[in-house]
């Protein structure tokens, strides 16, 4: 899609709104990234997880976000071989925490939620 069709859409008004949305730091990241899909089959999926996602919202309660971090910065300092603080390791280990409890969340929803429950698999537990 082209920079005047992107401006006529208020694309980049939509995304603002999207981050105001966003549950922690790393989703406003993430969804700074985002760009329309370029092909109608990523469009349809990417509505259809849309879906999927605000039917958990709005049928299975609240998604267990709580605790996530952006640990991005921690894991430069490791990859670097430098120590990280207790506070670090802390954020760290509730990142760990929240992520495995959204793994079990989502994937516990796999007969109704499909395509959320796929996402939720790919989450890497340690």
């Amino acid at each position: 899609m082209n920079d005047h069709s992107l401006r006529i859409l208020e694309f980049r008004r939509i995304v603002e709104q999207l981050k105001d949305q966003a549950a922690c730091e790393l989703g406003r990241w993430a969804v700074s990234g985002i760009h329309p899909a370029s092909d109608i089959e990523s469009a349809q999926r990417r509505q259809k997880e849309t879906s999927e996602a605000k039917s958990i919202f709005q049928n299975e309660g609240r998604i267990p976000l709580d605790g996530i971090r952006d640990i991005r910065p921690y894991i430069e300092k490791a990859r670097l071989e430098a120590m990280l603080q207790p506070l670090e390791l802390l954020d760290v280990c509730r990142t760990l925490s929240s992520a495995r409890r959204l793994r079990s969340f989502l994937t516990k929803l796999s007969e109704h939620y499909p395509l959320m429950s796929s996402i939720g698999g790919r989450i890497i537990t340690f």
